[in-house]
């Protein structure tokens, strides 16, 4: 491994949406969307490669990420973003609108197609697959918890920050979703919990905020984190940093943080290799 590479060899998945707290918190969409793309950047330039489990939409944060992939990718040969698709984003659309589509983001990023209960499925299979019909709520809620835990069992760690919290197609918000599979599977979890959201709610249900701090949207995480605390989190910082990360809406803050608990956990070896 590289040292001046510490991420070489590792997988981080990013979980990110927009969050409905913003405005309340003074700042827009381009505060979240620059701090996850300052993040991505400097994932890729320790040599991690990144996991994102997003959707197609035009404009969104996947086309986003696919696009500094290209910008800063040092190898050609291999994909620093790997975007698994759950089956009921890509069920109902043709092989060739998807074919076109991985072939746009290629080398730099890679598509993969999963079925209703998070494989990856072979592209000769895909690619015979008619499109679906109607797909159904219980069909949105199995592929997209699928999804999350395939990511959750692969990724070596995890960032997470904002979060949509109304008009979820999942079981729960999905940032707050891959959150809990990321503690379930053991895998270190950075929450930036400063842009509210699903990933504030998170913070404020593990401790990680002092009373009133953050605003936050009207969902409560807790129920779905009952017995967790943040030693759940397994990410390297102590209580002071936690809290730090937890509330910090500063994108350099938030990068140090984030690399200085992954250095920690690759230096003890706990994640990856």
């Amino acid at each position: 491994m590289n040292a001046d590479r510490f991420l070489d060899g590792r997988t981080i998945s990013l979980s990110v949406s927009d969050s409905p707290d913003l405005a309340r918190l003074g700042l827009g969409g381009a505060h979240l969307r620059d701090a996850l793309l300052e993040l991505a950047r400097h994932l890729i330039a320790q040599g991690a490669t990144l996991i994102y489990g997003g959707d197609l939409r035009q404009g969104g944060f996947t086309e986003r990420l696919s696009q500094l992939a290209h910008r800063h990718a040092r190898d050609v040969t291999k994909p620093v973003l790997i975007n698994p698709l759950p089956w009921p984003v890509h069920g109902a659309m043709g092989w060739s609108d998807l074919e076109a589509r991985a072939k746009a983001v290629a080398p730099a990023a890679a598509m993969e197609f999963l079925d209703l209960q998070g494989a990856a499925m072979p592209t000769d299979q895909r690619a015979a697959e008619p499109p679906a019909g109607a797909i159904g709520t219980a069909d949105w809620e199995t592929g997209l918890t699928a999804m999350r835990r395939a990511v959750a069992a692969r990724a070596d760690a995890a960032v997470l920050l904002g979060g949509q919290v109304d008009g979820c197609k999942g079981r729960m918000p999905g940032v707050a979703e891959e959150a809990l599979e990321a503690m379930k599977a053991g895998t270190p979890l950075y929450l930036a919990g400063g842009f509210g959201g699903a990933a504030g709610a998170v913070c404020k249900a593990l401790g990680l905020f002092d009373p009133g701090q953050v605003p936050q949207a009207s969902w409560d995480a807790g129920p779905d984190f009952t017995g967790r605390t943040e030693a759940d989190l397994n990410s390297g910082l102590d209580r002071d940093e936690l809290r730090q990360l937890a509330a910090s809406r500063n994108t350099d803050e938030i990068v140090a943080l984030v690399l200085r608990g992954l250095r920690r956990r690759c230096a003890v070896q706990k994640i990856g290799r």
